[in-house]
């Protein structure tokens, strides 16, 4: 087992990442604008984030974060298993699989 990460600032890493890693389980955290200088726009960081589920088997399983409108319009068409997330326990008590709290660290 592996935790990978795949980043991205260029168009393209993401598929060609994903390829390499051919992913049983993908996450898509979030879509913000901390990767803007390659990808130009929130739509084209989302574009370019979303190749992670495109590319992954359809008897994968992705982790749906719905806290994030880009995540949830990017897992949509996915075929295989999905796992719902929210970012407070408000998300679990809601029925969702998963959810997560983070806390600020000084």
């Amino acid at each position: 087992m592996a935790v990978v990460e795949l980043g991205t600032n260029q168009p393209g890493e993401i598929q060609r990442l994903t390829e390499i890693a051919d992913p049983d389980i993908g996450i898509i955290t979030s879509v913000a604008a901390a990767h803007l200088e390659g990808l130009n726009s929130l739509a084209g960081v989302a574009r370019e984030k979303g190749a992670l589920y495109r590319g992954m088997r359809p008897n994968g399983t992705i982790v749906v974060n719905l806290d994030d409108p880009w995540v949830r319009k990017s897992a949509a068409r996915f075929p295989g298993r999905k796992i719902t997330a929210r970012q407070t326990r408000l998300g679990a008590r809601a029925g969702h699989g998963v959810c997560a709290a983070w806390t600020a660290r000084s």
